[in-house]
Order: C-alpha cells, then structure tokens, then sequence
C-alpha cells in the first residue's frame, strides 16, 4: 500500500466527481375519494421513470387499480374503482417501476346517501305504474321512508324491500301534463332528492337532444365529460359500445354511467387526455325509452393544465329568470367537473 502510483490511483478515485440521485416522490390529484366512487387518479412524479406496460399502482384492499397510462416519465394517469365496502381513512398509494417504488397518501371517506337508479324513470299519462328505487348508504325503513313523484302522480303505497330498495305503486293522472317532476325520498331527517328524476311523457317518435359538456375549449386534460339530454334514456343503450370518445392520440377508454334520472350520462376517461387536443363523443345506438335513435357527434378541445381549481356551478333547474318557481321547487345545478363533499355546507 506504500507503492506511490498506488497512492495515486486510490486518491484519484477516492476524490472523483459523482452525484448522488435525487429521491425519486409522487403527487396524487385528488388525495381523496368516497367509497363507492369511479375516479381517474393523476400522479405527478419527481425524479420518477414511469414506463407504460411497467408501471403499476396499488392502492390496497378495497381499491382497485386499473391499468395505468403514462405520458411522461413524470405523469401519469390510474383509473380507481373504490368499493362501497372500503375502510375509511388514511392509505398509502404505492407507484411501482421495476425497483422504483413511491408512495403518497390518499384517504377514503365515507359513502354520501344518494338515489342511483328509478325504473322506470317515466310514465304516460294516466297510467299506473310500480316504480323500482334504489339507493347506496341509504336507510329505507318500512313505515318511515316516503317517496313523492311529483305534482299529478299520486302515490299508492311504498314497500320498503332493503335499507337500500324500494318499490313504489303510483298513478299519473290522465290530465297530468308531459313533463319532468323532481322525485323526493324522505327517511326520518334525511332528504335525497333526483331533480327531473321521473318523466311524464308520450312517444313524439323523435329521439331527444344531447348537449356535450363541458363547452369548446374549456376542458382539463383530467376533464370527465358529461352528456345532457331532453328526455331519459333507455338504459341498457347506455354503455362505451355506444358511446365512444377520442383525442389527438386515439381511441379513449371511458366509464359510462347514466344517472337516476336518465338524462345525464358521465363519461370518465382511464387515462388523460391529450393537452391541447380536440375531444370527440359520438354516440350511436342510444335510444330513449320509446327506442327512438338520439345520434350525438360533440367535441371539445383541452388546455395544457390538470384542473385542481373549484368546479364552475351552472343552473338547470329551474331555469334562469324563471318566475313563479314554488318555494318548495327542487333546484338542479351542474358542473364539469366531480365536488367532493367538503364543498357543500349549509350557509
């Protein structure tokens, strides 16, 4: 060891220029989701090498992970499926490249008590008909749930089936004008409300109209979109066969679900979209319930950003300026993008 040129080699290598690797974090948007709750999870990374077809999530028991799509060695984009059994609380979301492991913390919160599914969600005037009403988290209790339908429909009886199915007897009156009245199930102090939830209606032989939201060049690249329609729809048209999505890169894989009322259908995309990329939705195969086609060709465009701003809130019912709204009138708004729960409170 006292060999000079030894000496020389040992303090050259010894004092060589190198860099240490930075530590590779991940950032989740949204941090948080409900139980029973779709959502695509975007993942932000920092010295991260993400590779499509090798980069996995997990998420724990309960949730599950899709397929993840990577733009970038840096984002990404999971779809997540939490189930309605899910533990709440805090949870690690782990990101797997090979070797490469980050994790974030993400919670669930408990499921919020809501109206999923009316069928049928329409009647035609002066018919009777069983209404079928299910729920999720909710509390039906035979004797202490009742249901209204609205103005000119009399409800005969409601049997409660499951704290979360019920059925209702009612009649349309034969003078019942054609139109859409909010339905109301009340348990004890709890108030669930579908705005438009049942139709009164006759069959004009023509499909109804569907608007695309949200409107041209106002979409996040984490946008889900949403189609409005003028009537309800029949529901087992209502399905990604039908209903399909695409961007600058190509096809997009969505979620398709149609709402209580049958009128609003949500498409979540599994992957982000293409920044600054026209977005395309053309249905084909969708009917009402008289089986009337509703042909749909929308499109949008997208910015650059993900969207972590407060969703813009837009009045549906009743509409703007109306006058001589009851004082008891169910309001519907919408927006483009999903709330979270802490964004509604009573002033």
């Amino acid at each position: 060891m006292s060999h000079p040129r030894l000496r020389q080699l040992l303090f050259l290598t010894c004092n060589g220029i190198f860099t240490f690797a930075a530590h590779a974090q991940v950032t989740l948007s949204p941090t948080a989701g409900l139980q029973g709750q779709n959502l695509a999870l975007v993942l932000t990374g920092q010295s991260t090498h993400w590779v499509n077809g090798k980069t996995v999530v997990s998420a724990g028991p309960g949730i599950t992970a899709g397929t993840v799509t990577v733009n970038s060695s840096t984002l990404a984009a999971v779809p997540l499926e939490i189930s309605i059994a899910a533990a709440t609380g805090m949870r690690t979301i782990t990101v797997s490249t090979g070797s490469e492991k980050v994790t974030a913390n993400f919670s669930v919160g408990a499921g919020i008590p809501a109206i999923t599914q009316i069928t049928p969600n329409w009647a035609l005037p002066g018919q009777a008909v069983t209404v079928k009403i299910t729920g999720v988290f909710t509390k039906f209790q035979a004797g202490g749930t009742s249901v209204s339908l609205g103005l000119n429909i009399a409800v005969r009886s409601v049997t409660v089936n499951s704290e979360t199915s019920l059925s209702v007897s009612a009649l349309v009156a034969a003078a019942a004008p054609v139109g859409a009245s909010g339905v109301v199930v009340q348990t004890g102090a709890q108030t669930l409300q579908v705005p438009m939830g049942f139709t009164v209606q006759l069959n004009s032989g023509v499909g109804p109209q569907g608007n695309l939201l949200p409107s041209t060049n106002s979409a996040s690249i984490n946008s889900h979109l949403v189609l409005q329609y003028t009537a309800p729809l029949k529901r087992s048209t209502i399905n990604s066969t039908n209903i399909t999505m695409s961007d600058s890169i190509g096809p997009v894989p969505i979620n398709v679900t149609l709402g209580a009322s049958g009128r609003v259908v949500t498409l979540l995309p599994k992957r982000l979209l293409a920044a600054g990329s026209s977005i395309n939705v053309i249905t084909s195969g969708v009917t009402d319930v008289f089986g009337n086609s509703s042909f749909l060709y929308g499109y949008t465009s997208t910015g650059y950003a993900i969207d972590q701003g407060s969703p813009a809130l837009s009045l549906n019912s009743p509409t703007a300026g109306e006058t001589g709204v009851p004082t008891n009138a169910v309001v519907s708004c919408s927006s483009q993008r999903r709330w979270t729960p802490s964004q509604f409170r009573n002033p």
